[in-house]
């Protein structure tokens, strides 16, 4: 049995992920505290992510030099807001979870569609195997069906037979130096 497919491994992929997603208890005091940064954080990346956008169609729009100004004042606007080393650490902890998960996904994505090869050649092999028993069976059947014709022929030519053996028997008997 492969290491994948057994409880070891299931039990070693959830020790990994609960180790990658270790977040601190409730109970924890920085708990409020992380999640308002996280907040922040998300709200702060949607106001980008929607500032990019705009920058984006107004670059297709007008064609490039007054945007690169926009793109220096978002700038500045962001270092006016500079991160404290535990905001960062958040952020880079939660971004390597989403690179483990992606590639957790990718491994599995790609397990499955090994398993869907495997799956799909144990079929062409029963398919194939199924031909094989046809075609043996077949090749009984003629068989079977030459012996009864062989018997049907043995059994034809002793009918034949029977009236000579009769008329044999008889000059046997008249020749007999006990009768």
């Amino acid at each position: 049995m492969d290491f994948e497919h057994s409880d070891q491994f299931t039990q070693r992929v959830e020790q990994i992920i609960r180790n990658f997603l270790h977040i601190p208890e409730e109970g924890n005091p920085n708990w409020k505290e992380i999640n308002q940064k996280l907040d922040q954080f998300q709200s702060q990346l949607v106001d980008i992510q929607f500032f990019e956008a705009i920058r984006e169609q107004l670059q297709c729009d007008l064609g490039g030099t007054q945007i690169q100004s926009l793109s220096m004042n978002s700038s500045l606007n962001q270092q006016n807001h500079p991160l404290k080393t535990d905001e960062v650490k958040v952020n880079e902890r939660i971004n390597q979870i989403g690179l483990n998960v992606y590639e957790i996904e990718k491994n599995l994505e790609i397990k499955i569609d090994l398993l869907n090869n495997k799956v799909e050649n144990i079929r062409i092999n029963r398919d194939e195997l199924q031909e094989q028993i046809k075609s043996f069976d077949a090749r009984m059947e003629s068989q079977w069906q030459g012996l009864a014709n062989v018997s049907d022929q043995i059994w034809q030519f002793k009918k034949q037979l029977e009236p000579l053996l009769i008329g044999v028997q008889q000059q046997k008997k008249k020749f007999s130096l006990f009768t």
